[in-house]
Parts: structure tokens; sequence; C-alpha cells
């Protein structure tokens, strides 16, 4: 049966028609906790498929004169691409490397906009293969798919990779995004789910009691 992801792409569509800055981040920090509650990235490698669980992510949206994110890439992958990764670029369209490696799930389906989420820390295949940064993460995926992270980029990036699944329940937190000097650096755009003390040091940390967003 083909996936519709229709409880995202609902979310989206209340998205673009938001012109509140508030409400826009009420509602990316709810796709968010639907991507981190309900759904893994899941690509064909040379052994097999490498699922990722995604336990920390970054929101980033830019929409012209409604939501002007001055650290969105804004990378011709990062649109119309909806449920497939992007490795991160220069603005020369050329791979990053070293600790400024990093992967985002797309899930824009339009040119007209720009909508993509920084997997910071994920499981790896294993809940007892959890890697923490986006550049440690970066190595250890191409590492699990045996592809050569220069030579083999476009396979990761071709592939559609966005898959239902039900997780354990966790707790949910949210904060300012890492490392983002910016006219948006205040807003929370990042969460993490949690299951045990490794995120103790979150900036502007709130505990999420339960599904706390709703968009009138």
């Amino acid at each position: 049966m083909q996936q519709t992801f229709s409880d995202l792409k609902t979310k989206i569509d209340n998205l673009l028609k938001e012109t509140s800055h508030k409400k826009i981040v009420l509602i990316l920090q709810d796709i968010m906790y639907t991507l981190l509650s309900g759904y893994v990235f899941k690509i064909q490698g040379n052994k097999g498929f490498v699922t990722i669980d995604p336990i920390e992510i970054e929101a980033y949206f830019f929409k012209e004169a409604c939501f002007e994110d001055d650290c969105v890439h804004r990378n011709e992958k990062q649109k119309n691409n909806f449920g497939k990764l992007y490795v991160h670029k220069t603005k020369n369209n050329h791979l990053k490397g070293g600790t400024r490696k990093g992967m985002d799930l797309c899930l824009s389906d339009s040119e007209s906009y720009t909508l993509a989420f920084l997997i910071r820390s994920a499981y790896v295949n294993s809940m007892k293969n959890r890697i923490c940064g986006p550049s440690l993460l970066t190595d250890g995926v191409f590492e699990e798919l045996g592809f050569d992270y220069k030579k083999y980029y476009n396979k990761l990036e071709s592939q559609p990779v966005l898959f239902k699944e039900k997780k354990p329940e966790a707790e949910f937190y949210i904060s300012t995004r890492i490392n983002v000097n910016s006219k948006m650096q205040s807003s929370l755009l990042r969460m993490v789910r949690i299951k045990d003390n490794y995120f103790t040091g979150l900036k502007e940390i709130n505990k999420l009691k339960s599904r706390p967003f709703s968009v009138v």
C-alpha cells in the first residue's frame, strides 16, 4: 500500500497559508513532533537498507515575503523534493566537508518555498547506535550505506526515504537552534525526542508534557 503522508501534507498546507510568524513557528514545531514521533528514513545501501530514526532535528523554512529565514541554504535540492534527503553544500554547490557536513530531510513539494529539517542526531539501524552531531551522523550513515561520500552522495539524495513507523513513548523538548546567528535565532525551532539523560544542556528548554501544539 502506497504511503500518502497526508498528516504531514495537511500541516504543510496550513504552513503555506499562514502569515503570522508565531503561528508558523508553532506549525513547524508540530511538523517536527510528527517526524520525531512517527517517521523514520530508510535508505538503500550496498548491503541492504539503512534506517535513520531521528531524535534531534531543526526546522528551516523560507517563503519569500512571508517567513524569510536567512539561515536556510535555499539550495535547489531543498525545493520540490518531498521525502528525500539533501546533503549540505556550499553556495557554489560543492559538497561541504569536515565538521560542516550535514543532511536535511526535504518536505517542499514546490519551487516556491524551501522546507527542510536538519537531522542533528539519530539512531542508525539500532537504538544501540546513537550518533549525535550533524557531521558525525553524516559520516556514520555513509559508512553504514557503504557509499563513498564524495563520489556517491547522489545515491542517497535520489531516494525517497520517508516511512511511517510507530515509536515507543518518549519525552520531547524544544529549544533554539544550535550555532544560529540570525534574525530568527530566538525562535524555538529545534526539537529532541529523549528516552535518557543524554540531552541535558538544551538552550531555553521547555519540556513538552503532551501534544501542546494547536494553531487556531
